[in-house]
């Protein structure tokens, strides 16, 4: 019995809470925007593309209609501050359209805000932080002090657990002033995709923090490595990327290591035992082979661009005509 009477307590407290709540904590919107706020209140999740152009007129894009037609800035300024998660990303999104909000001001307010809003549209769906849907539509807004001064919050901010981060770092490599924290993210932090941009400075102390990644044959970190190499080539790397590149011609490699990138990071190097490895591959290829990968091939000789490497596009070609594919 005791622990009814205690169950029955927790549900009329919870149940006031929620009285209290709905009474005294709705926001004072303006009247002709109170029937979209209240529906999108009920919402868990936004059902229209809300990164790209609607093509489909859903329900939650025509609630989002009528609130840009009705929404003040005193309305979006409310949003911002809602306790819904997806009413302040439909916030983000009114704020985006209208000049007179303070962009900057509103964008530094949600540099914290890590609550996830599911988007589902048609037959896909993501999960994405609200902090992140304002860096998407505010970010462009902002002065170019007002960028640097975001950037540089997201970046040395140890709390900060945006996904921004990851967009901040390529924005800001290879600028020196960036060079230790960006170092910090990946040797203290472990944010291992902070590599990549850590290799933009070409700092030979960081070498060896590539070759480790590289060596670990089944790491799930092996594309991080394989971009860093990219932008890095020292010359240390190319005997694991021979290694990799042999597991990878005895099927050994695991599927999750990204081919094209291991093309394009042996193409980094205009060396000989590389041109010769690759020459050798075209030419030994078989029809099932060619399938797999003559198109991220392909793709990876457009991206390196290299006069080096340009004549083995040739090969590809003719290597198919024989195969008659």
């Amino acid at each position: 019995m005791k622990n009814i009477w205690k169950i029955a307590i927790f549900v009329s407290v919870l149940i006031t809470v929620v009285l209290i709540r709905e009474c005294t904590l709705i926001p004072d919107y303006s009247t002709s925007l109170i029937p979209y706020t209240s529906k999108i209140s009920k919402k868990n999740y936004i059902d229209w593309d809300i990164l790209h152009s609607a093509e489909l007129l859903t329900d939650g894009k025509s609630l989002f209609d009528g609130m840009q037609k009705y929404a003040s800035e005193k309305d979006i300024l409310l949003m911002t501050n809602s306790l819904q998660p997806v009413m302040r990303v439909y916030a983000a999104y009114l704020a985006k359209e209208n000049d007179k909000v303070h962009h900057y001001e509103i964008l530094c307010d949600h540099l914290n805000d890590i609550a996830e809003v599911e988007v589902k549209f048609l037959q896909s769906a993501y999960r994405k932080k609200v902090g992140d849907f304002y860096m998407l539509f505010l970010y462009d807004h902002l002065s170019p002090s007002q960028k640097e001064q975001v950037d540089s919050i997201i970046l040395f901010d140890k709390t900060n657990k945006l996904d921004a981060r990851t967009t901040v770092m390529g924005r800001l490599s290879p600028d020196p002033r960036y060079y230790t924290r960006i170092r910090e993210l990946y040797s203290k932090e472990y944010q291992k995709n902070a590599l990549v941009f850590l290799a933009r400075f070409r700092n030979q102390q960081d070498v060896d923090f590539i070759q480790h990644e590289l060596t670990r044959f089944y790491n799930s970190d092996m594309n991080e490595a394989l971009a860093a190499v990219c932008e890095y080539p020292a010359p240390l790397f190319l005997t694991s990327l021979f290694d990799l590149y042999t597991l990878f011609l005895d099927e050994k490699l695991s599927s999750a290591v990204d081919s094209e990138l291991l093309f394009r990071a042996l193409m980094s190097y205009e060396s000989i035992k590389v041109y010769a490895l690759l020459k050798n591959t075209i030419r030994n290829a078989d029809s099932t082979f060619m399938r797999k990968n003559e198109v991220k091939f392909q793709r990876a000789l457009s991206q390196v661009n290299s006069t080096y490497y340009s004549p083995l596009g040739k090969m590809i070609i003719q290597r198919k005509a024989l195969l008659g594919l």
